[in-house]
Protein backbone atom coordinates (compact mmCIF):
# COMPACT_ATOMS: atom_id res chain seq x y z
CA UNK A 1 0.00 0.00 0.00
CA UNK A 2 1.32 3.45 -0.87
CA UNK A 3 2.28 5.67 2.24
CA UNK A 4 -0.61 8.22 1.10
CA UNK A 5 -3.15 5.30 1.23
CA UNK A 6 -2.18 4.29 4.23
CA UNK A 7 -1.92 7.58 5.93
CA UNK A 8 -5.68 7.90 4.85
CA UNK A 9 -6.53 4.58 5.70
CA UNK A 10 -4.84 5.74 9.29
CA UNK A 11 -7.51 8.44 9.75
CA UNK A 12 -10.43 6.17 8.84
CA UNK A 13 -9.74 3.07 10.62
CA UNK A 14 -12.21 3.54 13.68
CA UNK A 15 -9.49 3.07 15.84
CA UNK A 16 -10.62 5.56 19.42
CA UNK A 17 -8.77 7.80 20.90
CA UNK A 18 -5.77 10.04 20.88
CA UNK A 19 -3.54 7.32 22.39
CA UNK A 20 -5.13 4.15 20.47
CA UNK A 21 -4.36 6.52 16.92
CA UNK A 22 -1.01 7.51 18.27
CA UNK A 23 -0.18 3.37 18.92
CA UNK A 24 -1.27 2.43 14.94
CA UNK A 25 0.39 5.53 13.98
CA UNK A 26 3.52 3.85 15.31
CA UNK A 27 2.98 0.78 14.00
CA UNK A 28 3.09 1.72 10.45
CA UNK A 29 6.47 3.91 10.90
CA UNK A 30 7.59 0.97 12.41
CA UNK A 31 6.51 -1.35 9.43
CA UNK A 32 7.63 1.72 7.41
CA UNK A 33 11.20 1.79 8.73
CA UNK A 34 11.26 -2.40 7.97
CA UNK A 35 10.25 -1.58 4.46
CA UNK A 36 12.95 1.24 4.04
CA UNK A 37 15.87 -1.31 5.35
CA UNK A 38 18.77 -0.89 2.60
CA UNK A 39 19.01 -4.49 3.34
CA UNK A 40 16.86 -6.12 0.18
CA UNK A 41 16.67 -9.71 1.54
CA UNK A 42 14.01 -11.09 4.07
CA UNK A 43 15.72 -12.30 7.41
CA UNK A 44 12.45 -13.07 9.17
CA UNK A 45 12.14 -15.99 6.14
CA UNK A 46 13.37 -18.78 7.48
CA UNK A 47 14.47 -17.44 10.49
CA UNK A 48 12.73 -20.15 13.01
CA UNK A 49 14.92 -22.75 11.05
CA UNK A 50 18.60 -21.04 11.66
CA UNK A 51 17.92 -20.13 15.63
CA UNK A 52 20.50 -23.23 16.38
CA UNK A 53 22.32 -22.15 13.91
CA UNK A 54 23.20 -18.64 15.04
CA UNK A 55 23.19 -19.66 18.87
CA UNK A 56 26.03 -21.80 17.88
CA UNK A 57 27.72 -18.98 15.46
CA UNK A 58 27.36 -16.13 18.40
CA UNK A 59 29.09 -18.99 20.54
CA UNK A 60 31.86 -19.34 18.10
CA UNK A 61 31.07 -22.84 17.79
CA UNK A 62 31.86 -23.80 14.09
CA UNK A 63 31.10 -27.43 14.58
CA UNK A 64 28.31 -26.77 16.48
CA UNK A 65 27.27 -24.41 13.64
CA UNK A 66 27.87 -26.90 11.00
CA UNK A 67 26.34 -29.58 12.45
CA UNK A 68 22.40 -27.61 13.13
CA UNK A 69 23.15 -26.65 9.20
CA UNK A 70 23.22 -30.29 7.93
CA UNK A 71 20.59 -31.40 10.38
CA UNK A 72 18.52 -28.84 9.17
CA UNK A 73 19.51 -29.57 5.54
CA UNK A 74 18.53 -33.80 6.14
CA UNK A 75 15.40 -32.64 7.80
CA UNK A 76 14.48 -30.13 5.36
CA UNK A 77 16.13 -30.40 1.44
CA UNK A 78 14.48 -27.62 0.53
CA UNK A 79 17.21 -25.63 2.05
CA UNK A 80 19.37 -25.99 -0.57
CA UNK A 81 17.13 -23.39 -2.40
CA UNK A 82 17.66 -20.83 0.73
CA UNK A 83 20.59 -18.26 -0.17
CA UNK A 84 20.85 -17.68 3.67
CA UNK A 85 21.41 -21.42 4.29
CA UNK A 86 24.07 -20.92 2.03
CA UNK A 87 24.99 -17.76 3.60
CA UNK A 88 25.43 -19.38 6.68
CA UNK A 89 27.33 -22.57 5.18
CA UNK A 90 29.86 -20.11 3.80
CA UNK A 91 30.58 -18.08 7.15
CA UNK A 92 30.94 -20.99 8.73
CA UNK A 93 33.70 -22.63 6.38
CA UNK A 94 35.13 -19.24 5.97
CA UNK A 95 35.90 -19.48 10.15
CA UNK A 96 36.75 -23.06 9.86
CA UNK A 97 40.16 -21.55 8.54
CA UNK A 98 42.04 -20.45 5.16
CA UNK A 99 41.89 -24.14 3.72
CA UNK A 100 37.82 -24.25 3.42
CA UNK A 101 37.87 -20.70 1.63
CA UNK A 102 37.07 -22.70 -1.75
CA UNK A 103 34.35 -24.10 -0.01
CA UNK A 104 33.21 -20.93 1.85
CA UNK A 105 33.23 -19.19 -1.45
CA UNK A 106 31.06 -21.82 -3.14
CA UNK A 107 28.32 -21.38 -0.59
CA UNK A 108 28.40 -17.55 -1.13
CA UNK A 109 28.18 -17.77 -4.96
CA UNK A 110 25.53 -19.99 -4.47
CA UNK A 111 23.60 -17.86 -1.99
CA UNK A 112 24.06 -14.93 -4.65
CA UNK A 113 23.13 -17.07 -7.68
CA UNK A 114 19.56 -17.67 -5.19
CA UNK A 115 19.80 -14.07 -3.94
CA UNK A 116 21.79 -11.63 -6.26
CA UNK A 117 20.43 -8.71 -3.84
CA UNK A 118 21.82 -10.55 -0.57
CA UNK A 119 24.24 -7.88 0.76
CA UNK A 120 25.41 -10.13 3.45
CA UNK A 121 26.45 -12.66 1.05
CA UNK A 122 28.15 -10.36 -0.53
CA UNK A 123 30.05 -8.57 2.28
CA UNK A 124 31.57 -12.50 3.31
CA UNK A 125 32.49 -13.08 -0.03
CA UNK A 126 34.65 -10.05 -0.04
CA UNK A 127 35.84 -11.29 3.50
CA UNK A 128 36.74 -14.22 2.10
CA UNK A 129 38.75 -12.74 -1.02
CA UNK A 130 40.23 -10.78 1.40
CA UNK A 131 41.51 -13.51 3.28
CA UNK A 132 43.03 -14.61 -0.19
CA UNK A 133 44.53 -10.74 -0.57
CA UNK A 134 42.46 -10.17 -3.69
CA UNK A 135 41.49 -6.77 -2.21
CA UNK A 136 40.27 -6.26 -6.26
CA UNK A 137 37.31 -8.81 -5.98
CA UNK A 138 36.44 -7.11 -2.22
CA UNK A 139 36.48 -3.78 -3.90
CA UNK A 140 34.09 -5.44 -6.60
CA UNK A 141 31.42 -6.68 -3.72
CA UNK A 142 31.99 -3.53 -1.54
CA UNK A 143 30.52 -1.55 -5.21
CA UNK A 144 27.94 -4.01 -5.83
CA UNK A 145 26.72 -3.81 -1.83
CA UNK A 146 26.86 -0.29 -1.83
CA UNK A 147 24.52 -0.39 -5.15
CA UNK A 148 22.49 -2.64 -3.58
CA UNK A 149 21.89 -0.13 -0.14
CA UNK A 150 22.18 2.64 -2.76
CA UNK A 151 24.32 4.33 0.16
CA UNK A 152 27.68 3.59 1.98
CA UNK A 153 25.88 3.53 5.18
CA UNK A 154 24.17 0.17 5.81
CA UNK A 155 26.28 -2.25 7.64
CA UNK A 156 27.80 -4.92 5.32
CA UNK A 157 29.12 -1.86 3.76
CA UNK A 158 30.75 -0.41 6.09
CA UNK A 159 31.83 -3.78 7.52
CA UNK A 160 33.66 -4.85 4.77
CA UNK A 161 34.79 -0.98 3.89
CA UNK A 162 36.64 -1.02 6.93
CA UNK A 163 38.51 -4.59 6.61
CA UNK A 164 39.33 -3.50 3.23
CA UNK A 165 41.22 -0.25 4.80
CA UNK A 166 42.71 -2.14 7.12
CA UNK A 167 43.73 -5.16 4.72
CA UNK A 168 47.89 -5.62 5.40
CA UNK A 169 49.49 -6.37 1.80
CA UNK A 170 50.87 -9.33 1.70
CA UNK A 171 54.73 -9.56 2.16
Amino acid sequence: MPLLDAMKSFMHIGVSGHWGRAAVFVALLQGLSVAADPRPYDYASGADDFIETRQALLNRDWSGAMQTLQNLSERNPAMHDSAEFHNLMGFVWRQKGPQYLPRSIEHYHQSLRIEPSHVQAREYLGQAYLMMNRVDLARDQLQRIESLCMSRRCDPWLSLNRAIESHAPPR
